[in-house]
């Protein structure tokens, strides 16, 4: 009788223990969940609107700017005049995010400065394997550099994209993308692919990316015209015809369009950047990330200048 007592009460004993101990375990867990959820907070928190870190770029608030907020759904905004250098309205600017396909005008620019644009690639299974909105372009092709740069820009295509950067070594082509993204000043901003899919992550944010725009317009011409065609037919070098429309719904919409380049994954959203000139001479960008609507928010930025009777 006195054996079973001590051997219960062991057992109980070493119940309790264990008991206890999953408890403290529990609460060490508890609390350094919401000591990171308490540093997260502090080290990540979103600018506010109008945020003046906006580089080479003024911030000039203006209330009919502000009362738009309600209505946009974009993560992060800016709208800003690339002739004044005054930035109209900004929604967490310096956030980082993914940019989908917006990572093509970086592809566009790296391959106007390092292939011939009359120069005849040959399309891989690598590239028509390439997840994507796919453009029928076949294994064994091949095309100038030209029509796949408008394949790129206009379609968007995936296809397009590593054809190119395989023109001269795939990762020679990313190290240029990211060369060049520093050479600008795109200090936020790095490359993992041609393309913009998620699996790789290229990532920036609005300010940045204001900034590689405003490097476009005054240096990349070409790519402005490509970008906002509504359409484009190409052949490859044996003959056949391809026909792509623009991936932009507002490529007929906009008045004094200069440029279009829309961009979306599941991490990335909806995304759209629009350069259009206005009835003053001046040219403004409106750019548009994580949006659930992106065609909403930039028709609502355009209205903005409609209003004001400043759109051609």
């Amino acid at each position: 009788m006195t054996k079973n007592f001590f051997a219960n009460n062991h057992t109980a004993n070493k119940r309790l223990l264990w008991q206890s101990g999953l408890a403290i375990l529990i609460l060490i867990v508890i609390f350094a969940c919401g000591y990171w959820r308490h540093v997260a907070k502090k080290t990540v928190s979103l600018p506010t609107d109008g945020d003046t870190r906006i580089k080479n770029f003024t911030y000039v608030p203006h209330p009919d700017w502000l009362a738009l907020e309600p209505q946009l759904k974009a993560r992060s905004i800016i709208v800003a005049n690339l002739d004044t250098k005054e930035v109209y309205y900004s929604r967490h600017p310096d956030v980082l995010v993914n940019i989908a396909s917006l990572s093509k005008l970086m592809t566009a620019m790296v391959t106007l400065d390092n292939l011939n644009q009359n120069a005849i690639l040959t399309v891989s299974s690598r590239a028509v394997n390439t997840y994507g909105n796919g453009d029928y372009l076949q294994i064994g092709e091949k095309f100038t550099v030209k029509d796949l740069l408008g394949d790129l820009l206009v379609f968007s295509s995936n296809d397009a994209a590593v054809a190119l950067s395989e023109g001269m070594g795939y990762n020679r082509f990313i190290g240029l993308m990211n060369r060049k993204a520093k050479e600008i000043g795109l200090t936020d901003t790095a490359f993992f692919d041609a393309t913009g899919l998620d699996e790789r992550g290229n990532f920036s944010n609005a300010s940045d990316l204001l900034n590689m725009v405003d490097y476009i317009y005054r240096n990349y011409p070409l790519i402005g015209i490509i970008s906002r065609l509504p359409s484009l037919s190409f052949k490859a070098v044996d003959g056949i015809q391809h026909n792509v429309k623009n991936t932009d719904a507002l490529i007929d919409k906009i008045s004094g369009l200069w440029l279009s380049k829309t961009g979306t994954t599941d991490n990335a959203g909806e995304c759209l950047i629009l350069v259009y000139r206005l009835n003053n001479g001046q040219t403004v960008a409106s750019i548009v990330l994580g949006s659930t609507d992106r065609v909403s928010d930039s028709w609502i930025i355009f209205n903005q200048f409609k209003k004001a009777g400043l759109t051609i």
